[in-house]
């Protein structure tokens, strides 16, 4: 099937549609999981939002957008969110938000529109994997990094070039940071004052060049190869 969804232990199925509406399952508290097929290319805007108990969801490789608020006040959510469509246009604002069991964030587009608190408040998440050529402030806000409570894991695939200035600063959880070979710039600031960050893999082949503080303050830093 191309979209299903399931109530409790049973799973109602749609074999067939033109499209799917926004707020179309909004605040169906009952609903625990969903499955999105090959050939559904957008979620629409606050389609799922409010589903207080859905568990488990996919991202199908087909997909290019998730609309404003899509999965915005699922707290049960567990399912990673890993887009590896380089196709993939944008996630929308508050996509979601205060989804505090997310464990992780894949996405592999260079060329994504991050929407304004896409990831806001999504606590939960222990790994990040991106591949925006600048990875600046305002992207790391848009997904959360700020705000996560447990120690959590960064990598940067070979497209990113620069993390931009205080990208990172105060990060008290980052923990690992993983270079790709693209890496050449660490702005001002990027890493400073990240005092729970222990090592640093450097798979870059480029002369990387260090800005000011850029790993200032990180006292638990031991491992840089």
């Amino acid at each position: 099937p191309i979209f299903s969804v399931g109530v409790y232990n049973e799973t109602n199925t749609i074999e067939k549609h033109k499209a799917l509406g926004k707020s179309a399952f909004t605040y169906c508290s009952s609903l625990t999981s969903v499955t999105f097929g090959e050939g559904i290319k957008e979620i629409p805007n606050h389609f799922l939002q409010g589903c207080t108990l859905l568990k488990e969801t996919t991202f199908p490789n087909s997909l290019i957008k998730l609309g404003e608020a899509a999965f915005a006040d699922c707290p049960a959510l567990e399912t990673p969110v890993v887009l590896e469509n380089p196709s993939f246009v944008a996630i929308g604002e508050d996509c979601f938000a205060r989804c505090v069991s997310i464990p992780e964030i894949k996405i592999l587009s260079s060329s994504l529109d991050l929407g304004s608190g896409a990831f806001l408040q999504c606590t939960g998440i222990t790994k990040l994997t991106v591949a925006f050529p600048e990875l600046t402030e305002a992207k790391a806000s848009n997904l959360g990094a700020p705000k996560y409570k447990n120690p959590w894991d960064l990598i940067l695939m070979d497209s990113v070039v620069t993390v931009g200035n205080k990208a990172f600063k105060n990060n008290d959880k980052l923990k690992t940071v993983s270079f790709g070979k693209g890496v050449s710039m660490l702005d001002t600031n990027c890493f400073d004052d990240c005092d729970a960050l222990e090592t640093i893999t450097n798979n870059s082949t480029q002369n990387i060049v260090y800005g000011d503080y850029s790993f200032n303050s990180c006292g638990a830093l031991n491992t840089f190869n």
